[in-house]
């Protein structure tokens, strides 16, 4: 069996570094999520926070927290440009790549509030 360190380290292709890096960041939020949940009903980190979220359903304080790691994540990798979740209602402006990517960022954000 192939670890994931393994597989990306292998480097296939002209963006494999930054593939690599950001698919490291995400492995290392889920981790980071699964002990949190592995220990929310001690903590009080479980029902809602009161608020609605694009897709009418209530927001989790669990999914609120998860959607925080994952942004803090990705964002001290210094390879994503801008994130769109569910949860926080709005864009999560990161690192800004270049023009192109912040055009297609924010055509992919208006396709999904439509």
């Amino acid at each position: 069996m192939t670890t994931l360190e393994a597989h990306l380290a292998a480097g296939r292709g002209r963006d494999s570094v930054a593939v690599a890096v950001l698919v490291q960041a995400m492995a290392a939020a889920g981790v980071q999520i699964a002990d949190e949940l592995a220990r929310a009903a001690l903590i009080g980190q479980l029902g809602t926070t009161g608020d609605t979220d694009v897709q009418g359903e209530e927001v989790k304080k669990l999914d609120l927290w998860a959607n925080d790691v994952i942004v803090e994540a990705l964002d001290a990798t210094g390879r994503a440009c801008t994130l769109v979740s569910a949860a926080p209602h709005e864009r999560v402006p990161l690192l800004i790549g270049s023009l192109e990517d912040v055009r297609l960022a924010e055509e992919f954000y208006a396709a999904r509030r439509a």
